[in-house]
This record gives structure tokens, C-alpha cells and sequence, in this order.
């Protein structure tokens, strides 16, 4: 079985606890949509936590907010 690592928490499992995530938001750059450079696999938890974020922006969120930043998927 193949493991993912989540770019954002380092969660590492199965494909399960991942979902297809716009690495720039539809809603910030609606041309980029679903271009295949566009899309990546992060861990469920932090693809609701991420919602509209820029990845820069979602990083120095969950920088700045420890105690409620997500660390793996959903459950």
C-alpha cells in the first residue's frame, strides 16, 4: 500500500485521508481552475482549514495559530 505525506501537516497514510486540493483557490484565480499544476493531494483536515488560503497564506496561518491547526485528516 502506498502512503501520501500531507505538505502542510506531515500527516503520512493511506490515500483515504486525502483530498484534491487547488493549490491557488478557484476563487483567487478562477483562469488556473482545475489545471493539473493546480492541483495537489493534501490531507482532508488541512484542505477544510486551507479553504480560500494561498499556500503561503495558509502556512503562516497554521504558524501563527498552533493550537487549532489541523494535523491529519478528518476522522
Amino acid at each position: 500500500m502506498d502512503s501520501f505525506k500531507c505538505k502542510y501537516c506531515g500527516y503520512i497514510g493511506p490515500i483515504s485521508g486525502f483530498e484534491v486540493d487547488h493549490s491557488t483557490p478557484i476563487s483567487r484565480n478562477p483562469l488556473l481552475g482545475n489545471i493539473l499544476s493546480n492541483l495537489e493531494y493534501i490531507c482532508s483536515g488541512c484542505n477544510r482549514q486551507k479553504s480560500n488560503k494561498t499556500p503561503s497564506e495558509y502556512s503562516l496561518w497554521r504558524l501563527f495559530n498552533p493550537s487549532i491547526a489541523n494535523y491529519g485528516p478528518i476522522k
